[in-house]
């Protein structure tokens, strides 16, 4: 059977649906500046328990991949389990169907398969997103690229101060009109731009 075709925004929303149908999360990331790049170090949950922790030291490698326990004096039995379960949902997540995407480099569509490491990639990538939405208006234009309208004056609270609220709205109205899909709109219902 011939693999499905999708785009990187597709294989991207995949893997998220993916982590979400194992209940996995990630919790408590934070970035710092390795010598070769940023890093990020996060906390792994599965099931809403932490099972461990996650790694990129930012030097192009693969994530490093820990379990953890809860206790500082060390349960040997937790940490063995917690072990376990997390090499269990590193396998799982390889047998998901193969799909197909456009290579980044060359255009050409290439088979891939799902990873582990793909998924926390997903995952923080979705993070920094809804962060940064805090920032802005993502949206989707009508040929399916995702495009930023910034707060000129930097945050939302001196936006507000400003030019009020309605300017912000218009903006959003005006892009809804326009056709195109505004993505985060729960983060502009929490910031009271979008009360839908």
């Amino acid at each position: 059977m011939k693999p499905i075709h999708y785009t990187e925004d597709q294989v991207q929303q995949l893997r998220l649906d993916i982590a979400k149908e194992l209940k996995l999360t990630i919790k408590k990331i934070s970035y710092y500046n390795s010598r070769n790049g940023e890093g990020m170090h996060c906390n792994l949950y599965i099931n809403n328990k932490k099972v461990g922790w996650v790694e990129d030291e930012g030097r192009g490698g693969s994530y490093k991949f820990r379990a953890s326990n809860t206790l500082l004096s060390g349960d040997e039995d937790e940490l063995r389990e917690n072990d376990r379960v997390l090499n269990e949902y590193r396998a799982h997540v390889n047998n998901y169907p193969q799909f197909s995407q456009d290579d980044r480099f060359t255009g050409k569509p290439e088979i891939s398969s799902h990873d582990f490491e793909d998924i926390i990639i997903a995952l923080e990538e979705e993070y920094r997103a809804r962060k940064e939405a805090r920032k802005g208006i993502f949206y989707k234009d009508k040929g399916g690229t995702t495009k930023f309208v910034s707060w000129k004056t930097g945050n939302l609270t001196k936006v507000k101060k400003v030019h009020g609220v309605m300017l912000i709205q218009r903006k959003y109205w005006s892009l809804k009109e326009e056709g195109h899909t505004v993505l985060y709109e729960d983060v502009l219902q929490e910031l009271g731009v979008v009360t839908e």
